[in-house]
């Protein structure tokens, strides 16, 4: 089982990895809360794929960084160091045996939420274990399985007829093909699948208008991908010039690196428009000379 040990504040803390995803920020609403000021409210993310565990940024207003370098997304090693803000959570693969639950109680500087316990019986309204009522007659584990095996069986049935039409068509194969790599976060290996769809005849038109949507998705997702990067680059200049005004008072050069920010990004309005109360914050507190 895969855990992170969170360092915040001089203080540390393990939470042990059960969710398929792990959302990480200031908010209550995240599984792993941090009480750092400088992380976003919704900053990070960890998602269980066939991979490993892959690391999201969601557009957080400082950025990620594993072992010091600024990602939208990284497959986690263990040891590798994640920064958010000013806290570091160390990602770490720990057998069953030495896997500990914390309670949140113990927990200092923020919380890490866990799933509650179910119970193993329930009790019906009228104070009774619910396992009582079928001691006369059939078990109530043997009347579900009935059930839904029943059920299970149905759904092969109507499956098995709706697949066995297209299960040897390649150019079925193919797009499902694509599907998967879209899934696992690789939108432009998709894209190149699904053009081996053209040189298929005989593809049914439901999956030529299903090779059309997924392709469509997967050019969203890469000027997405696009998007984000160019706003991780912008946030990541700006905080270069954070850096440079903490040593200097030079204003000139202050709003002259402004400027180059604003003019490297003006094709994109989005992001100027994102930097909007950054750069106004900025150049109000250190004005161009010569204006009042």
């Amino acid at each position: 089982m895969a855990r992170l040990t969170i360092v915040e504040k001089g203080r540390s803390r393990i939470y042990d990895i059960c969710e398929e995803v792990v959302r990480i920020g200031g908010s209550s609403d995240n599984n792993i809360e941090l009480s750092d000021p400088s992380a976003s409210k919704s900053h990070c993310e960890i998602r269980q794929t066939s991979k490993g565990f892959r690391l999201v940024d969601l557009e957080s207003k400082h950025g990620t960084a594993v072992n010091g370098d600024f990602v939208n997304q990284a497959v986690l090693e263990p040891g590798d160091k994640v920064q958010v803000g000013k806290s570091v959570l160390v990602f770490e693969e720990a057998s069953s045996a030495r896997v500990q639950v914390q309670s949140p109680a113990r927990s200092t500087g923020g919380r890490a939420r866990r799933p509650a316990p179910v119970p193993l019986r329930s009790r019906d309204d009228d104070g009774e274990r619910s396992w009582h009522r079928h001691k006369k007659g059939m078990p109530g584990w043997a009347v579900g399985l009935i059930v839904a095996g029943s059920a299970g069986l149905l759904m092969l049935m109507v499956f098995g007829i709706i697949s066995s039409s297209s299960k040897d068509d390649p150019g079925v194969t193919v797009i499902r093909q694509a599907q998967f790599l879209y899934d696992e976060g690789e939108p432009e290996k998709a894209l190149t699948k699904l053009k081996e769809v053209d040189g298929i005849r005989g593809v049914p038109a439901w999956a030529l208008s299903e090779r059309d949507r997924l392709a469509g998705e997967c050019n969203n997702r890469l000027e997405e991908a696009r998007l984000f990067g160019l706003h991780n680059q912008a946030k990541r200049e700006m905080n270069l010039i954070y850096r440079f005004v903490e040593k200097s008072t030079d204003y000139a050069e202050i709003n002259r690196k402004l400027d180059e920010v604003v003019k490297r990004y003006e094709d994109h309005g989005d992001i100027v428009k994102r930097l909007g109360p950054e750069l106004d914050r900025l150049r109000k507190k250190y004005p161009r000379p010569g204006k009042p």
